[in-house]
């Protein structure tokens, strides 16, 4: 357990920073959760009002008129439907594949450290920066992406290490698929 010498003050001031570093990581989970099951619900009041549009205009369909041409065009819409569906799906799928992303980078940052920008392209890139109180902090982090096998290419600007202390630092990286 390393020896703490800094002033009460400090001492304080870094007890508040870890709580507030603990809360955020708990916030963004709930927020990550509640977007996902608004994204559900979103997609089941899409679908049922869907259903409903259809069975109304079937209804309209069998009380008079060519019933042939308005099959063909239901046929069309729910095509169209189904297309928009799968297309909700397939977003749906890139969303929760972030999540492991976000878990591994919360799991390798330090106590102490602070992520202040988080980067993530549809390619693959991403990248990282925030605070360290120091420079081993900051070499924990780089160890740690270049242990996990999930982060390749990982890049770092020299100024990350040139401080002993009050590290502002950055971190670039590919995602393996």
């Amino acid at each position: 357990m390393p020896i703490n010498l800094l002033p009460p003050d400090q001492k304080e001031a870094l007890k508040w920073t870890r709580i507030f570093h603990i809360v955020n990581y708990y916030s963004f989970g709930l927020g990550a959760l509640f977007i996902i099951l608004a994204a559900v619900f979103y997609l089941i009041n899409f679908y049922g009002n869907f259903e409903l549009k259809l069975l109304e205009k079937l209804l309209e369909a069998e009380k008079g008129g060519s019933k042939w041409a308005k099959i063909v065009q239901q046929e069309k819409e729910i095509e169209k439907g189904r297309t928009l569906l799968s297309a909700y799906e397939k977003n749906q799928k890139e969303i929760k594949s972030i999540l492991p992303f976000l878990d591994k980078i919360s799991a390798i940052t330090p106590q102490g450290v602070f992520l202040t920008s988080l980067s993530l392209d549809v390619g693959g890139q991403a990248s990282i920066a925030g605070y360290s109180p120091d420079r081993s902090r900051v070499k924990d982090i780089e160890n740690a992406l270049k242990n996990d096998p999930t982060f390749q290419n990982i890049s770092s600007p020299a100024s990350n290490f040139l401080k002993p202390i009050d590290i502002n630092f950055k971190f670039s990286f590919t995602i393996k698929k």
